[in-house]
């Protein structure tokens, strides 16, 4: 130790000490309020990064939407039905249950299509197939599609068609043939001759 200087004392050390510490603790508060902004101010960035990406996520759907209504996607044939036309004079397209009524009767068997809107199908139409599950009650020309009543029963007309992508679609319809019996009338007659006694009480018209 040098000579002439004299040592600090306890008090000064101390008083030196609390100095040094309150410096720290400043210094340290300081530290943890800079800290604080930057936790906010990353806070505040993800925040805004995530109403960004809202943001863009909503403008893609919107373009998604404009995008699809001005091309929207391709038409296919996903369900078909059996209608039934009608031989002139009746209606062209018969509605509701098909009931033939006369031996002779005829109806023509048809396939419309619908697309997976539910709107009425306009493309190309595939090759259609029909069967008929009762040739009794009404038979079916393959051909024509023209069904023909022939007698009192039920026949279930089925049509098949084969879409360009494959699917398989069948759609049932029946035709409910119905003849009236015919009410007996007088047609003929015939002489006979029976023992006498047998005949009496009957009224006879004799011609002159």
């Amino acid at each position: 130790m040098s000579e002439g200087k004299t040592p600090p004392s306890m008090e000064t050390l101390a008083a030196a000490i609390v100095l040094l510490l309150e410096k720290l603790v400043k210094q340290t508060d300081q530290i943890e309020a800079a800290l604080q902004r930057i936790v906010q101010q990353n806070d505040d960035i993800h925040a805004t990064l995530e109403r960004t990406f809202a943001q863009g996520s909503q403008t893609n759907d919107l373009l998604q939407q404009i995008l699809d209504s001005t091309n929207p996607p391709d038409k296919v044939l996903t369900s078909i039905k059996v209608i039934f036309k009608g031989v002139e004079p009746m209606p062209p397209i018969i509605p509701g249950p098909v009931v033939l009524t006369q031996v002779g009767q005829q109806v023509v068997a048809e396939i419309v299509g619908y697309d997976q809107f539910g709107a009425l199908w306009t493309g190309p139409q595939p090759d259609w197939s029909f069967e008929n599950d009762n040739e009794a009650a009404a038979t079916l020309d393959q051909l024509t599609g023209i069904v023909t009543a022939v007698a009192s029963g039920v026949a279930n007309i089925t049509g098949s068609v084969t879409t360009a992508e494959g699917l398989e679609l069948t759609d049932t319809e029946s035709v409910t043939v119905t003849i009236a019996e015919e009410v007996p009338v007088l047609s003929t007659i015939k002489v006979v001759f029976v023992p006498p006694g047998e005949g009496q009480g009957k009224k006879k018209t004799v011609k002159r």
